[in-house]
């Protein structure tokens, strides 16, 4: 095993120091229609996201956080890792008062997503199926995923 991997070193954030290794991995992706939207139009990051989002209000959406869903919770935390420079800080035992610094930026980010999200923000599909339905419907031009393997 090479321990100085942090996919093997780590689960959910926490050094697993040699005792066990996290059983699989997963990756997040975003799945547009190539029909609707040309390659080179894809935004890169949360910033390009953010201004995709404000040129084609009511066109995007994402699942809503929760337990049940990772992939809302996914997206969440990848935006916070872009805007406060990386997952490194965040490894570790849980820090409250890092949190509560970095999260600032996150909870301004999303919340003036809000008036440009499907249904202006005021309700969120609870799960990737319903997600998946609004893009198969033509309602929303992206829909994501974890990946296992």
């Amino acid at each position: 095993m090479d321990w100085e991997n942090p996919s093997l070193a780590y689960d959910f954030g926490l050094p697993v120091d040699g005792y066990e290794s996290p059983w699989s991995g997963s990756q997040f992706h975003f799945i547009h229609d190539s029909a609707r939207m040309k390659e080179a139009d894809l935004p890169r990051s949360y910033a390009e996201l953010t201004q995709w989002i404000m040129a084609n209000p009511g066109r995007f959406t994402y699942v809503a956080p929760s337990g049940e869903a990772l992939q809302g919770t996914h997206f969440v935390k990848q935006a916070l890792y872009e805007l406060s420079g990386g997952d490194e800080q965040f490894l570790g035992p849980w820090n409250q008062e890092l949190f509560d610094r970095e999260a600032q930026a996150l909870w301004g980010l999303l919340n003036s997503w809000k008036p440009y999200l499907w249904r202006q923000g005021k309700t969120y599909p609870a799960s990737e199926n319903e997600l998946h339905q609004l893009f198969a419907n033509g309602e929303v031009d992206f829909t994501i995923t974890l990946a296992t393997g």
